[in-house]
């Protein structure tokens, strides 16, 4: 090592690790940066990668009636993967979720809810579980994973009576079944 030459231990340790890279660029942003700050912009360095799922806004709301029009309360009313609500005293319902089915990425899948009567003789039923096609219409873009919001109003479910059958060539329903008992009972 001759008399003139100094090591110095700053300039050893400065291009050793993970600050090396770093510190080139903003030498080379010092010097090139004037002629062109477009290269010297934060996506430069490190362009965030985007993580995370495909997802959507969905908004829905209704109302559920018997098949004599008449609300039917307490009726669980649900989309697979956004999530479900319960239709009130006057039959409306609504459901605000965020989530993601095929149905929103691909034009070639139905959506569709699921209606279904889960205290029996309470609300009028039972009820079967009823399915409803959907119509989403999109009324807010995304972008990303984000595939923006969509939404239908006033959609009607219709809870289809049980047809139970009373004896042979007598099929009748639970609820029409169910007024004529109390019609004929002892006042």
């Amino acid at each position: 090592m001759s008399e003139y030459m100094v090591e110095s231990p700053v300039s050893v340790t400065l291009w050793k690790g993970p600050h090396a890279m770093k510190f080139l660029h903003r030498c080379w942003c010092l010097l090139i940066g004037a002629l062109l700050p477009s290269a010297c912009g934060e996506d430069a360095v490190d362009p965030a990668p985007e993580y995370g799922a495909p997802h959507a806004t969905v908004i829905l709301d209704g109302v559920v009636v018997d098949n004599l029009g008449a609300p039917v309360k307490d009726i669980v009313v649900e989309m697979d993967k956004f999530g479900s609500t319960t239709s009130d005293a006057t039959g409306n319902w609504s459901l605000q979720g965020v989530g993601f089915d095929a149905c929103i990425a691909d034009t070639l899948v139905a959506c569709g809810l699921v209606a279904t009567d889960v205290d029996g003789p309470d609300n009028g039923g039972p009820y079967p579980p009823t399915l409803v096609a959907l119509d989403l219409e999109q009324t807010a873009p995304g972008s990303g994973f984000n595939l923006g919001t969509y939404e239908q109003h006033g959609i009607r479910i219709v809870m289809e009576d049980i047809p139970v059958e009373y004896g042979p060539q007598c099929a009748t329903t639970v609820r029409a079944r169910k007024e004529l008992d109390e019609y004929l009972s002892p006042r």
